[in-house]
């Protein structure tokens, strides 16, 4: 997070917004027991972003990373739905 907003020049209350955004990502990917693919994914952000243009990118080194926590919250919702009664 440190890292993104020292690319992209964040204010106090920028760098804060993204603290709650990561925060309340990190429990929605531990309430679907996503915690490990979250973390996989958030590890790879860091070790193969750079800053281009003021922008914090990653290209493609971690799509397969995110494809894998968004296939965990999407099944385990998937099963939260199906499980209703």
């Amino acid at each position: 997070m440190g890292t993104a907003c020292n690319c992209e020049d964040c204010n106090d209350r920028e760098l804060e917004e993204c603290e709650v955004n990561y925060e309340g990502r990190a429990d929605i990917a531990d309430i679907f027991d996503c915690s490990e693919e979250w973390e996989t994914m958030i590890q790879c952000r860091i070790d193969e972003g750079h800053c281009d243009n003021d922008s914090w990118v990653t290209d493609e080194e971690c799509n397969g990373d995110s494809e894998d926590y968004s296939d965990c919250v999407d099944d385990a919702s998937s099963e939260e739905l199906l499980d209703l009664d």
